[in-house]
């Protein structure tokens, strides 16, 4: 077979004219610099800081070769001589044993000389070297530990031989490598002059370092830190920021910043950067801060419009809550928030700041309180049938499978009429889906305290409904808490095993059955455990809703109906325990009006309402409804089932 012929590429020819590509912008325009006549270079970089000598010379090899050579001495003297900087000024001389980029480096240059990390303040002029805290374990060691032994090797005086580095806190050290290079020089000599003439040197230079290092020491004490510079350059931003503020008509708003703006004004972003406002600046910043002032502004107005509306329902409350409390002796009341929020309360509140409000002006609505009271319990029932009925098991408007709830928030069970005066519908709820946070990766801890207790959520109310909540830790009256899911399957059950269909008993039909019923799981080992209705959907969503799956663990429990003999003896039973406890009517319950806690002393002990204020507090008959509920009874003998 013929070997393929194989295809020939292509010669290259490099263009003859390239024309390189311009540099767009300021890229590059340094980089023919060190091609000007040296005058002139040494005219520009002698303007310079040392520590912009020292960066410019690690940009390129040209700059490098430039100013690292030995007749650039006068352009680095001459940067550390003629710089205005603060932290230039006064600096010593250089000393003889070190070169002028060696002493810019180790004097501004703030870096470990061992690993390279950066914002190492600290210079140890003895060593000529700047070390950070893990460095200086290594690269150092305590003359306390050396003593002995170089005194025992060189004689009393040693410590006139190395240069050493005190600590106000730890005591002084030496300079491991230097420390290691003259015992090494040391070791290299033969004779006893060499040596002595060796000593007579190091303890002159160890004079002359110790000489410079004192100069150093008080220069480097003497010159700001660059805490101060931060500070006074904060100062001057903020002084030229109130400055363009006035200019712009913001002064009288600046005056409510109090004596010193200078803290609301640092919470601007584009504040948060220390630096100097030139007239560039300021055009690129003025926008936001200006925003920034009108947010300020309405805020500001609010706070105030808030404090007012704060005081006229302060003393709305006053006036009206004799009333309400004796009103609530016969009939349901709803919260102050509630009343707060109320269209006739609204027109006497929400007015301008400038109408003086009295007592006298919110008296009529004391006549009005059974009226108000009156809607309000039709539009909570309205509300609350409407939250239950939303489930499509129902066909009835007051069929029992929308009558029967409990709240997520405590775990209760509600029976309609009396869900409606539930205390947890007043409390604070849990966030909806979309009341949560949008997340913020660095969030201070202001913020995260507003998050969990809901601060954030009461700001973004209007500023009526804001004002209305500082009334108290209560909300408007809700029913969102009530859940009907898994009550519906236990109800369900329960009718059916009464002979009832779900979809059409009412709740008062199934208290006019008095039926008894006793449940199957629960009734074994010759006990039979019998309840009413109403007490067995307790005992289902108590005793049996545990466990990861409460719904399949509910749809385990069935219900028998018992026989005559034995709702007589479970009756019978039922009667002796409540005459036992007293006539429950005539218990005097302590009550909180306001927030409609309520409980009696002889069955749970006295304890204070949620409010915790004692004129929210007092003794009267409180109303109650068909109860019965009573506690499961224990029948032992089965066979009467």
């Amino acid at each position: 077979m013929p070997p393929r012929p194989t295809r020939k590429s292509k010669k290259y020819h490099e263009p003859t004219n390239v024309q390189s590509r311009a540099v767009r912008g300021k890229r590059g325009i340094l980089e023919n610099l060190p091609n000007l006549p040296l005058d002139v270079i040494y005219e520009i970089l002698s303007r310079c800081s040392p520590l912009d000598l020292l960066r410019l010379a690690r940009t390129t090899k040209a700059f490098r070769t430039l100013l690292m050579s030995r007749s650039s001495i006068a352009i680095w003297r001459s940067a550390r001589e003629l710089s205005s900087d603060r932290q230039v000024v006064g600096i010593p001389e250089c000393p003889p044993y070190l070169s002028e980029p060696a002493y810019a480096n180790l004097a501004f240059d703030a870096h470990c000389h061992s690993c390279l990390a950066n914002n190492i303040h600290e210079i140890m002029w003895e060593f000529r070297k700047r070390y950070c805290t893990k460095c200086q374990g290594f690269m150092m060691i305590s003359t306390y530990l050396t003593q002995y032994k170089l005194e025992k090797e060189y004689g009393k005086n040693v410590q006139r031989i190395y240069e050493k580095h005190k600590s106000s806190f730890t005591g002084s050290y030496y300079h491991k490598p230097d420390l290691s290079a003259f015992k090494k020089s040391m070791a290299n000599m033969s004779t006893a002059d060499e040596r002595d003439a060796f000593i007579q040197m190091e303890r002159d230079f160890t004079t002359l370092v110790h000489k410079h290092a004192k100069l150093q020491k008080e220069w480097s004490a003497s010159r700001p830190s660059r805490s101060d510079e931060i500070y006074e350059t904060r100062e001057r931003m903020i002084t030229s920021v109130i400055t363009h503020l006035k200019s712009l008509g913001w002064e009288e708003e600046l005056g409510y910043m109090g004596d010193n703006p200078k803290p609301e004004l640092l919470k601007i972003p584009c504040l948060s950067k220390d630096r100097d406002i030139t007239d560039r600046i300021w055009t690129n910043i003025e926008a936001t801060i200006v925003k920034y002032m009108e947010e300020y502004k309405v805020a500001r107005l609010e706070r105030g419009r808030e404090a007012v509306l704060i005081g006229r329902f302060r003393l709305m409350e006053q006036v009206i809550v004799p009333s309400l409390l004796a009103l609530s002796e016969t009939t349901t009341v709803p919260h102050v928030i509630d009343i707060c929020l109320m269209d006739e309360v609204r027109m006497i509140i929400d007015t301008p700041a400038t109408i003086n409000l009295t007592a006298a002006d919110f008296a009529p609505l004391i006549s009005h309180l059974p009226t108000l009271a009156k809607r309000w319990h039709a539009n909570i029932e309205l509300e609350y049938l409407q939250h239950v009925s939303s489930n499509e098991h129902t066909a009835a408007p007051d069929s029992v499978l929308d009558l029967v709830t409990s709240c997520k928030r405590c775990g209760g069970i509600l029976f309609f009429p009396d869900s409606l005066v539930h205390e947890c519908h007043n409390l604070p709820r849990g966030r909806r889906k979309e009341d949560q946070p949008k997340y913020k990766k660095n969030r201070t801890w202001q913020e995260t305290e507003d998050i969990r207790n809901g601060i954030d959520l009461i700001r973004r109310l209007p500023v009526y409904e804001r004002a209305a909540r500082d009334l108290s830790a209560y909300v408007p009256w809700s029913c969102e808490q009530d859940s009907f899911e898994k009550e519906i399957a236990v109800v369900r059950k329960i009718v059916e095993a009464c002979g009832k269909r779900p979809n059409k008993v009412t709740c008062t039909q199934m208290d006019h059955l008095d039926v008894r019923l006793s449940c199957d799981l629960c009734s074994q080992n010759g006990r039979m455990v019998v309840v009413t209705w109403r007490s067995a959907i307790h005992h289902a969503l108590e005793s049996h809703s545990h466990g990861t799956s409460k719904c399949r663990s509910l749809l385990n429990v069935t219900w028998t109906l018992v026989r005559d003999d034995a709702r007589a003896r479970a009756i019978e039973i039922e009667s002796s325990v409540k005459l036992s406890h007293g006539n429950e009517s005539n218990d005097e319950l302590y009550c909180c009006a306001i927030c409609k806690h309520q409980f009696t002393p002889s069955r749970s002990g006295f304890n204070w309402p949620c409010k915790w204020i004692k004129r929210d507090v007092f003794i009267h008959l409180h109303y109650k409804s068909v109860d019965s509920t009573y506690s499961p009874v224990i029948l032992s003998d089965t066979n009467d089932a």
